[in-house]
């Protein structure tokens, strides 16, 4: 066994997000024919180290459609991102910082093919990848994997609750203001959203009536080759008359939602008000529940089940490139 180390450099620093190197990578599972959970490594001969799957971002991508990615080329298998599962920072020999965002990812299928990248992939058990990976940092990601996703990685269902994007000043539209429309910001974030969606999953699409909760899902829509359910029960509105409704329309989505390739897996397009009165009644009694669930336009709250019950609510405040 080779030693470990704290990266492929140095150790753990704060970092000057100016000179930062960003990065995302997911520990990509699946269920044996033994109905025994594996996680895939991948060996990087021009390090000759043992790794999880991570990469830098492309120019113009969402950290999500980044993971997905490098999970793709350098595994060669398809995935569905699920629970987020934190960040490492570290800095590099060349003095400046890497961070890289971590998900649990359902693998959905595909096969390895070697590359000079990646000339080999195994599934372990997590134990065993936990002893195969070089570097501390996968260590502690693998760690986290294990107390927050094991436990119910084979009964997980997710649903994916969104806010509309940019529609501008309401004091400035003159009409009804349902029938306020994206503006050019949120038309750029509504087209950003639909990738960074698929890579979750989402197959099924249901939006609050306005307008502007609509036109934020068109491009996923129009991807997918389906038209969006409106439902009057998740918009601002409705939640507000009946939070209780508006929880109920949430939840029926959920059985179906499995991240893997049979499932059903819904984005509800809704609003300011409603995504707070919404997410405060599922998350009693669990806790997630002492939260801010402000959600910025064009925020997206991935919510992960297991037996009925929440087990994770992670927030991605925008879905436009950080770089």
């Amino acid at each position: 066994m080779s030693k470990k180390h704290s990266n492929e450099n140095e150790k753990p620093v704060s970092f000057d997000t100016r000179k930062t190197v960003l990065a995302a990578g997911a520990v990509m599972y699946r269920m044996s024919e033994n109905f025994e959970l594996e996680v895939a490594v991948v060996h990087r001969p021009r390090y000759d180290d043992w790794s999880l799957p991570k990469g830098k971002l492309d120019r113009g991508e969402a950290l999500p459609v980044t993971a997905r990615r490098e999970l793709l080329e350098e595994t060669g298998h398809e995935c569905i991102l699920g629970q987020s599962l934190g960040e490492s920072n570290y800095r590099l020999k060349n003095g400046a910082f890497k961070r890289v965002w971590y998900w649990a990812a359902r693998e959905i299928g595909g096969e390895f093919v070697p590359s000079d990248e990646c000339d080999r992939m195994d599934w372990l058990s997590v134990s065993e990848a936990f002893e195969r990976v070089s570097y501390e940092l996968d260590q502690s990601v693998l760690e986290t994997f294990r107390t927050s996703v094991v436990p119910h990685a084979d009964r997980v269902r997710q649903v994916v609750l969104i806010r509309h994007a940019r529609a501008g000043d309401r004091s400035d539209w003159k009409g009804d203001d349902a029938r306020r429309p994206l503006d050019k910001k949120g038309l750029l974030q509504a087209e950003y959203l639909a990738p960074q969606l698929r890579a979750f999953g989402v197959n099924n699409v249901v939006s609050a009536e306005p307008d502007r909760c609509i036109q934020t899902v068109i491009p996923l829509a129009e991807g997918l080759g389906i038209t969006p359910l409106i439902d009057h029960t998740i918009g601002d509105s409705g939640a507000s008359k009946s939070p209780k409704s508006a929880v109920k329309t949430l939840l029926s989505y959920v059985e179906d939602g499995v991240p893997d390739a049979s499932g059903t897996i819904t984005v509800l397009s809704s609003q300011g008000t409603a995504i707070p009165l919404i997410l405060e009644r599922i998350t009693k009694g669990t806790g997630l529940a002492a939260r801010d669930f402000s959600t910025k336009k064009s925020g997206q709250w991935t919510l992960s089940f297991a037996d009925g019950k929440l087990v994770d609510a992670n927030y991605l405040p925008r879905p436009l490139p950080l770089s």
